[in-house]
């Protein structure tokens, strides 16, 4: 017959630090894997761990999503936190309806998200805390997916020592490399930019293996190789007319590659130097990606090179008044929905998003080509449509 421990009352001092009792609560599971805890509503319904929750809301990128309430982690304050801690003390608490959004995956299929309003995730990450501090201890070495701590690195090197033990692994990796390349519709600064990001984060990722440094001076040559056609199709020249033109010495690495040159006359150079090999029982984890990440802006018409084109073009002059401003925004006056007779298919969606005609506007002007505004279904912040419209990118470090 089965006996179930009895709950002590004592074990929770809920008037003091929660922080305090979440350690008390990990040492207490520790100590006995198979102990039951009481009065785990008390401590999540405390405004003390509310708000150690809410920090974790805001730290979190998602935190900008509004959820069904349309609120946002700036909308975080202590009367939210203070209500929110009456409602649950009170056992008046009531989740509201979860956001449901489209993503594409693949093709044609769609994907599902759910998005919560930002009072229910803040309960969430309280009542995650909780089963945090209750579970971890009692949780295997080797489990590494979704815990607090625990990154891809610490899982490769649990998979070498298993690997020396006498297990066998495999790791399966689909790289897009030779799939951006076929499109000789993507501007040469986009596709660079984002060849760039792909290797440089994949080779960070498994400088760990160890193969790496044979299989990373192979990607060296197909990544050239790979390249060179593309810049071999786009010109409709041969392999040797492209060697002339756009190979060159990269400053950064000292190393011949491939480049492409941008409107104000500088080059950048397409990814020609793999990092070296680590240990995976190194303690410090060298991986660092501070670049760019890959921009897939080009395929709905917002491409990179277009915008710096258009930069370039105005010298931070409003092409409709003529004003200098610091906030200026691409303005992109034909949509490729509202073309009449629209190609399907990438390569013709890549190819009409190059032909359309920005321009360069301050906000007011801006105004001034919407004037039904964003009401309505189509209502979006200000903020969002900067970020849509894309001002707030930042040229890449190498220029």
């Amino acid at each position: 017959m089965h006996v179930q421990a009895r709950v002590s009352i004592q074990e929770l001092d809920l008037m003091k630090d929660p922080q305090r009792e979440l350690e008390h609560l990990r040492k207490l599971a520790t100590a006995d894997p198979n102990k039951r805890f009481g009065k785990l509503y008390c401590l999540v319904s405390h405004v003390q761990l509310l708000t150690i929750a809410s920090q974790r809301v805001r730290q979190n990128t998602g935190g900008k999503t509004a959820g069904i309430d349309g609120q946002t982690r700036k909308h975080i304050d202590d009367d939210m936190l203070s209500r929110l801690a009456l409602e649950l003390t009170t056992r008046c608490y009531q989740p509201k309806p979860v956001l449901r959004k489209y993503i594409p995956k693949g093709k044609t299929r769609k994907r599902t998200l759910g998005i919560p309003s930002i009072r229910d995730r803040i309960v969430q990450a309280a009542v995650a805390q909780v089963l945090e501090a209750i579970y971890e201890p009692i949780f295997r070495d080797c489990s590494m997916g979704f815990r607090p701590g625990r990154n891809p690195i610490q899982a490769l090197r649990h998979v070498a020592q298993a690997y020396k033990a006498g297990a066998t692994w495999i790791i399966e990796l689909k790289v897009k490399v030779k799939h951006l390349c076929g499109f000789t519709q993507i501007p040469e600064l986009d596709l660079f930019t984002s060849v760039n990001a792909l290797m440089r984060g994949w080779t960070n990722y498994f400088r760990y293996a160890h193969n790496a440094t044979q299989r990373f001076g192979y990607l060296t040559g197909v990544v050239y190789w790979l390249g060179a056609h593309y810049l071999g199709r786009k010109y409709r020249c041969s392999i040797k007319k492209v060697m002339r033109n756009h190979y060159g010495v990269d400053p950064t690495s000292g190393k011949r590659a491939l480049y492409t040159s941008t409107q104000a006359g500088k080059c950048l150079y397409i990814w020609n130097k793999p990092p070296r090999r680590c240990s995976l029982f190194n303690n410090v984890v060298q991986a660092k990606d501070v670049q760019p990440l890959p921009m897939t802006s080009w395929a709905s018409g917002r491409s990179y090179a277009q915008r710096m084109e258009v930069y370039n073009r105005s010298e931070q002059h409003c092409e409709h008044c003529g004003n200098i401003s610091s906030t200026l925004i691409v303005h992109h006056p034909h949509r490729l929905g509202k073309l009449p007779k629209r190609k399907k298919g990438k390569s013709n969606v890549i190819a009409s998003g190059q032909q359309q005609k920005v321009k360069l506007l301050c906000f007011e002007c801006h105004k001034l080509h919407h004037p039904g505004g964003w009401s309505g279904k189509n209502k979006k912040s200000e903020t969002e449509y900067y970020w849509r419209a894309g001002c707030s990118d930042e040229l890449p470090a190498q220029f």
